[in-house]
């Protein structure tokens, strides 16, 4: 399965969390940013909230988790979903995906590394 700016997936471990690719895997496939999407809460990052509307996996206000934002080498998610352990579900739209990485240069909790990353890929 090739991997998309934009595409989502579900956990490594479970099933529990959705994950959107970022970056775009095919130009920097040694940097491809992740970030995963969990149930809303009032402790939570508030800087990109989703809805049902934004994605089918979505079923109740969820949020962007900016903190935990990862960076996978594309051939490491290639391998992961050989193995069974990333089960690909449908891409986010372009209009959430740019609200997601607009999200990056707003949020508090976005880790230098992961902004110094999307910034050299001109993504925010």
């Amino acid at each position: 399965m090739p991997f998309n700016a934009g595409d989502t997936y579900q956990g490594r471990i479970s099933n529990v969390h959705l994950y959107v690719v970022v970056s775009d895997p095919l130009a920097f496939p040694e940097q491809v940013v992740v970030v995963n999407i969990s149930s809303q809460a009032e402790w939570k990052d508030q800087t990109c909230v989703l809805r049902t509307e934004d994605h089918p996996f979505i079923r109740h206000e969820s949020v962007v988790m900016y903190g935990l934002a990862e960076v996978v080498q594309l051939k490491t998610l290639v391998v992961l979903h050989a193995q069974g352990l990333v089960n690909p579900d449908k891409p986010v739209s372009e209009e959430v995906l740019a609200r997601i990485r607009d999200g990056f240069a707003k949020s508090r909790r976005t880790v230098r590394r992961i902004a110094a990353i999307l910034k050299a890929q001109n993504l925010i």
